[in-house]
């Protein structure tokens, strides 16, 4: 009977724990990566210019960054190497550096080099596969170095 009452006690403050929404040191060390494009330092890079607020989230098939007003209909996909970290949210670097946390005006080099498979009718570009996006939509590849924006 004892054996019983500890195991109860346990099992509700474990719950208790997890209601009230502490973080654990595991939680705010946990990087993810983003949909990796290919690019290294020392590639040459396609030429438009991206610069927007970072943002990212975290979907059932992985984490995907932006940035960019989310209206806007395209995906992005990052240098190799780049991840993100949440709680807060993070851009990470190849070596881990905090780039950018969410919110700060970024920017870098990069361009349309596919799209999302799916969609409707004939794909018009190449096929992207990424997790982030819908089907059928550009994706913009980041390429070069990724700034602040101070």
């Amino acid at each position: 009977m004892n054996r019983t009452f500890f195991t109860a006690v346990v099992v509700v403050l474990c719950a208790a724990a997890c209601a009230s929404g502490t973080t654990t040191s595991a939680d705010q060390t946990a990087t993810y990566a983003l949909p990796d494009d290919g690019w290294k330092s020392g590639y040459g890079v396609l030429l438009a210019g991206p610069s927007g607020e970072f943002r990212a989230t975290l979907t059932p098939r992985g984490a995907c960054a932006s940035m960019r007003d989310q209206a806007v209909p395209f995906s992005f996909s990052w240098p190799t190497g780049f991840r993100v970290r949440f709680n807060p949210t993070q851009l990470l670097d190849p070596a881990g550096h905090v780039i950018a946390n969410e919110g700060d005006v970024i920017k870098s080099a990069g361009g349309f080099t596919g799209q999302t498979a799916g969609g409707r009718g004939k794909p018009t570009r190449p096929i992207v596969h990424t997790w982030c996006g819908r089907p059928g939509e550009p994706v913009f590849a980041v390429q070069g170095a990724v700034q602040r924006v101070d």
